[in-house]
């Protein structure tokens, strides 16, 4: 008789992991970047800035510095005192 074919598990390569957490952090941070810009509150503003700031600091530099003009006042204290550590 013929051999058996073995029909083992597929498993992902390490790059197939690292490819999907990047898109996955990338879907992670607009999400998170769109209510910085509609946080009513300081309290608010700072708990999507430090999830944003948990997934890519970067970006949310980038963020920060490309929608200063949409955020109040207070909010861009808030984000230039919280990114400031990461800068210097």
């Amino acid at each position: 008789m013929g051999k058996a074919l073995y029909m083992g598990h597929y498993k992902k390569k390490q790059s197939d992991d690292l490819v999907n957490s990047w898109f996955t952090n990338i879907a992670n941070f607009q999400s998170i970047a769109g209510r910085l810009l509609k946080a009513e509150t300081e309290m608010e503003f700072e708990v999507f800035l430090e999830k944003a700031m948990s997934i890519d600091k970067r970006s949310t530099c980038l963020f920060i510095e490309k929608h200063q003009n949409e955020l109040p006042k207070a909010h861009l204290g808030i984000a230039k005192a919280q990114l400031s550590k990461y800068l210097t």
